[in-house]
């Protein structure tokens, strides 16, 4: 199976508001001075992929954050979302990732934030639940070869 990632969409996440990146199917170099966002386009993509940052750890902040490492108020109910479009043996295929904010308003009283829900598509449409989306994953990528490819500590942990 060849699978080229053509395109990815992030926003409101960590220090990305909004990026799109389009890439080629030969080489794809992602290069910037400290602290303009490299390590989040590529946490961008293996959450997108795993619910988890490019050290493998699931507790990270997604949240898109200012200078000062503090979410952003204003983007605080905001969707924090990624999408990565691939060419899979020649047919694109669109999957998507997307972090928010659940509140409620008790009756008389402001809206309370009151967790998190994570949402999954597949081209476009909703999947209903975390395993059926890791399923139709399985199918597509290996998460072991994209460790070993994204996280420089992965192959001394083996």
């Amino acid at each position: 199976m060849r699978v080229i990632l053509r395109e990815m969409i992030v926003r409101n996440f960590q220090g990305a508001t909004h990026r799109h990146l389009k890439f080629n199917s030969k080489e794809n170099i992602i290069v910037g001075d400290n602290r303009e966002g490299k390590t989040t386009l590529v946490n961008a993509y293996i959450w997108a992929l795993s619910g988890k940052d490019s050290y493998d750890n699931a507790e990270f902040e997604i949240k898109a954050l200012d200078g000062n490492n503090q979410v952003i108020e204003t983007l605080r109910r905001a969707d924090h979302e990624v999408i990565l479009k691939w060419e899979v043996d020649s047919v694109m295929t669109e999957i998507g990732r997307n972090y928010l904010e659940t509140w409620s308003s008790p009756k008389g009283a402001e809206p309370r934030h009151t967790g998190h829900t994570t949402t999954y598509s597949w081209n476009g449409v909703p999947i209903k639940t975390a395993t059926e989306f890791n399923e139709r994953l399985r199918n597509v990528v290996d998460m072991e070869k994209i460790k070993l490819l994204s996280n420089s500590n992965y192959f001394h942990s083996l």
